[in-house]
């Protein structure tokens, strides 16, 4: 298993083996893992003609069976329909999963070409990347960093132009075997048999053009009998101009047609998953708060649904669900009521709110909630809770930290925008959170980020911001003893440079005594303190420290144990106390 990172588990319980699409991948996937240069395969065809199972069946078999990729394995990435920004926190996670570059690069500074550029690296090298989905022509100069891939897609190449080795177009149709091959999973002997005689599942195999999609949902969705053969037919065979985008039937009014019958329990809750956000898996705990139900019977529904291939459910990814792509177009297309959808939000966002308390940095990391909780807010148009999440200086941190970046929050920051621009309210102590977060990054450490001491220092102290921040402040040190700087501005000349942004001590971080203890000028580039410990003993110690990582710089016994004044010039190199300079 530790050879197949996110690589979709396709059980024979559902899909067949289309031998001669087989045979090609595997002998092509063989050629890049023998080949020291590598090479990239493009799989291509329409819209639900099985590319994806295809591939995944492949890459396990010439991993299991025949040795290949055996000492780095594969790594699977949906790309979809990202955003240029979707993207790349997908590479970002890319590198989190591969427990590479997570110390050598900012992933607050850096863009798609950088991170593009640093995965250009000989560890990655002799591993097989598959890029799943990809639908914008433009994300696949950004995937170049892979020596050994494959790429798919429903894109044309020959409309497109795509840098690739050997191009592999999966058929369209099952052929006629095919088909009953797939029906045959789901049904007796006996079923089968009057189903190769039936005229009207003649007709829908027919209407269906025999494409993999359709056949597939047609089967797992059970035995049928005559009537409702006819209301498959009805559905699948609408007229030309009903057909969505990128298929060749009907998909949607078959869809339609194939969840109306299910239970009116599942049915309800299978659209309920319409809330949750597009490409993200969905942790166990928030279909359960959403369904209001126990994790077991949230359990046993899900893999109802799978069973009918509405969902992607399995255990052993720790329970999560992920929604096909099909599915997800048919759900955001139905009509809703009035505030329905609205509704959905509030109810997922109240389950949330019961299982932390309204204590959100409580809520555990499950992949999900903390990276969307403020657009299921917005969503959900509920002013107290993007109140308290846009305040909760220790849930941002906490953000950060989960994610290795500050970009999902400065997202979050701009919707909570959007949303008070929307509103007619007042929206600008939230502006300058945007833009301290922007010009300030350099000095967020992304595994420990201190949002609300970032505040203290940067933030405009006649601001909401800056209230805010200092109420925390003072409710941290008293919980928990905690300690924070604060500053203030003015102007001086150090060493020929003027200081505008000197630290005094209001709340200290740092176990300095009195309140000698001062800071360079962050804009600077080193963040340093420096501050005196145990004064007045004869263990006392000028200290200098890295803001970021805590760390000492220097520190040194004065001549004298009774020091008056420490200070560090603007960009930390040079620290001077009483008469006396170093």
């Amino acid at each position: 298993d530790n050879l197949f990172h996110h690589v979709p588990l396709v059980g024979n319980d559902k899909y067949i083996i289309r031998h001669d699409l087989h045979q090609e991948l595997c002998r092509e996937i063989r050629k890049i893992d023998d080949n020291e240069d590598g090479g990239q395969i493009l799989v291509h065809g329409k819209a639900g003609c099985g590319k994806t199972i295809a591939v995944s069946q492949s890459v396990r078999h010439v991993i299991e069976k025949d040795g290949s990729f055996k000492k780095h394995g594969c790594y699977w990435v949906t790309i979809g329909t990202s955003s240029n920004e979707q993207l790349l926190s997908r590479l970002i996670n890319l590198t989190k999963g591969l427990s590479y570059l997570s110390n050598t690069r900012d992933n607050n500074r850096i863009g798609l070409g950088e991170i593009s550029s640093d995965l250009e690296h000989k560890g990655i090298d002799e591993m097989l990347f598959i890029f799943d989905d990809v639908r914008c022509e433009h994300h696949f100069q950004y995937l170049k960093f892979a020596k050994k891939s494959i790429l798919i897609t429903r894109l044309n190449p020959e409309e497109n132009k795509f840098t690739h080795d050997c191009s592999i177009q999966a058929p369209a149709q099952f052929t006629a075997d095919e088909t009953l091959q797939v029906l045959a999973k789901y049904q007796d002997d006996n079923y089968l048999q009057q189903l190769r005689n039936h005229q009207t599942v003649s007709a829908v195999i027919h209407g269906c053009r025999r494409l993999p999609l359709p056949i597939g949902l047609i089967g797992s969705s059970g035995t049928h009998d005559s009537t409702r053969w006819t209301q498959i037919l009805t559905a699948i065979t609408k007229m030309e101009q009903d057909l969505p985008p990128d298929y060749d039937c009907n998909i949607m009014a078959l869809l339609h047609c194939l969840i109306q019958v299910l239970d009116e329990k599942q049915r309800q809750l299978l659209l309920l998953l319409r809330v949750f956000r597009r490409r993200f898996d969905i942790p166990i705990e928030s279909i359960s708060s959403l369904w209001q139900c126990n994790i077991n019977e949230a359990v046993s529904l899900l893999q109802e649904l799978d069973k009918k291939s509405l969902l992607y459910y399995r255990e052993e990814t720790r329970g999560l669900c992920s929604l096909y792509e099909t599915t997800a177009d048919y759900l955001d297309q139905q009509k809703y009521p009035n505030n329905y959808l609205q509704s959905l939000h509030q109810q997922l966002l109240k389950g949330y709110q019961q299982q932390c308390e309204g204590r959100w940095c409580n809520y555990p990391n499950d992949g999900y909630m903390h990276q969307n909780l403020v657009y299921h807010a917005v969503q959900a148009c509920d002013d107290t809770i993007l109140q308290q999440i846009m305040s909760d200086f220790n849930w941002m941190s906490l953000n950060i930290k989960i994610c290795q970046t500050i970009n999902n929050l400065r997202t979050c920051v701009n919707d909570y925008i959007s949303y008070l621009t929307s509103k007619d309210k007042d929206w600008q102590h939230i502006a300058q959170l945007g833009d301290i977060l922007r010009n300030h990054k350099r000095q967020i450490n992304l595994e420990d980020p201190k949002i609300n001491q970032l505040l203290l220092i940067f933030s405009d102290h006649h601001s909401l911001l800056y209230q805010q921040a200092l109420t925390l402040a003072d409710q941290t040190m008293r919980n928990n003893g905690q300690h924070y700087v604060t500053h203030k501005s003015y102007s001086r000349q150090v060493g020929g440079q003027t200081d505008t942004t000197m630290i005094t001590p209001k709340l200290k971080n740092f176990d300095y005594d009195g309140d000698d203890c001062n800071g360079s000028n962050p804009s600077l580039g080193n963040f340093r303190l420096i501050g005196v410990n145990r004064n007045q003993t004869a263990f006392c110690k000028v200290v200098v420290q890295d803001y970021q990582t805590s760390e000492i710089i220097g520190s040194f016994e004065p001549i004298k144990s009774d020091v008056n004044y420490v200070d560090i010039s603007p960009n930390g190199q040079y620290i001077v106390h009483d008469d006396f300079a170093w």
